[in-house]
This record gives structure tokens, sequence and C-alpha cells, in this order.
């Protein structure tokens, strides 16, 4: 029996027509390969303002994770910058996490080119377990809390 249905089955795909599509040329994809790639903070920590701030947010800060302290020399693993726009502010967020260890080491940096402030973000896990920088409210109470308005706030704040 079940060689029938085997059988069956085989003839019906037979008669059905199948037509292959063709691979992609690289025309397929000019559009997107006419838009620039997103940095990456080893992009751009090498510029005078981002060096500036990511150097002051560690100022006076002990303890530092090796990894993290020798980022610049060294890099990490990263991802793309997001950019999000909240309160007027376009921040660029930056996430890095230590070689190796991904889910137990990760960084986020927070900078705006129009606000003086930065903010960064230790975690292990995904808890929180360090900020550097301008220190943000993560939750209230046991709630988790949407933290850029606060950044935001802070932003405008210092630039009056």
């Amino acid at each position: 029996m079940n060689n029938q249905i085997a059988a069956v089955l085989s003839v019906l795909m037979l008669a059905v027509p199948v037509q292959a599509e063709e691979n992609p040329t690289r025309d397929d994809f000019s559009d997107v390969l006419k838009q620039p790639m997103p940095d990456y903070l080893t992009d751009v920590i090498d510029k005078p303002d981002y060096r500036m701030k990511w150097n002051g947010l560690f100022e006076g800060e002990v303890g530092v994770d090796q990894w993290l302290a020798e980022y610049p020399d060294n890099g990490a693993v990263e991802h793309p910058v997001e950019y999000v726009e909240e309160g007027g502010f376009v921040f660029e967020i930056y996430s890095l996490c230590e070689p190796h260890n991904c889910w137990g080491s990760k960084f986020t940096f927070v900078v705006s080119k129009t606000c003086p402030l930065v903010h960064g973000v230790m975690t292990s896990f995904d808890e929180v377990t360090r900020q550097f920088g301008v220190k943000l409210k993560f939750y209230d109470g046991d709630k988790p809390i949407y933290v850029l308005p606060q950044f935001a706030d802070l932003c405008r704040a210092e630039l009056k």
C-alpha cells in the first residue's frame, strides 16, 4: 500500500511544472549597494568628538573591565549603529560585547552629536550591572522603563 501511494505521489509530482528562478545578479542589488554601510563604533571612535565622549565616560571610574578599557586599541564584537530620535535629539546607539562572551558581557554606548552628555551601560545576561556617564533610571519598581526620554530631558537641561 505504501509503495502504491509513493508511486502515485511521484507521478503527480512529475506533472507539476516547476520553474527555476534565476540567481539574482549584481544589478538586482544595485540600489542596496549604492547605500552607505552602517557605521560601527570602531568607524567613529577616532573622531575627536566621539573619542572625547568615550574617554569622558570612563574618567575617574575604577574597575572597568579590561576588554572595555582596551576597546579603542583592540576592538570587540560589534553591532551596527542604531539611530533613534527622541525628544528632538538623534541618539546613536552602539552595541559591543566582550569577544567569546557576548551574552555575559555587553556594553551599550549612547551618544548624540547635539548633546554634550553621554551614557554607557554594561549588562551581563541582560541584567544591568553598571552605568557610566549619565546615570539613568531603568526600572520603576520592577517595571522596565524606556530610558531615552530621560536622556533627552537631561540633554535639554544641560544645553540651557
